[in-house]
């Protein structure tokens, strides 16, 4: 997985710097260090712990999607595919929401620069 298209997704939509709104690869990089951590521990005494920072770090980059999926949101509403283009990022949004771990997390990253680039967003 790559972490620059998580800092990409953010930055072109709320159209913002690196650092800024949660646009940063480290912070992508540390979720999937934190994974991997917990997925060698599984049955081990540490465990929870290594779950417990995992799903923290998860979480977090949840929310910085999930808010940048509504600002396209709010983005597209006046333009005039808006009702498709919102079903669109709807459904985006709740791909990232249902996820449960990185992989099913870095799906609708992928999905959606096809959806930014033909609609110049």
């Amino acid at each position: 997985m790559d972490n620059t298209t998580y800092e990409f997704f953010i930055r072109r939509a709320w159209k913002c710097d690196r650092f800024q709104k949660g646009a940063n690869t480290d912070t992508w990089e540390l979720m999937l260090y934190k994974y991997h951590s917990y997925q060698e521990v599984k049955g081990k005494a540490t465990e929870k712990k290594e779950k417990l920072e995992f799903e923290r770090k998860f979480s977090r980059i949840k929310v910085f999607l999930e808010n940048a999926i509504d600002n396209l949101l709010f983005r597209v509403a006046g333009s005039p595919d808006a009702k498709e283009l919102s079903d669109q990022f709807l459904d985006l949004r709740n791909d990232v929401t249902s996820a449960t771990d990185p992989e099913s997390l870095y799906t609708p990253l992928r999905k959606s620069f096809a959806l930014l680039n033909e609609n110049k967003l």
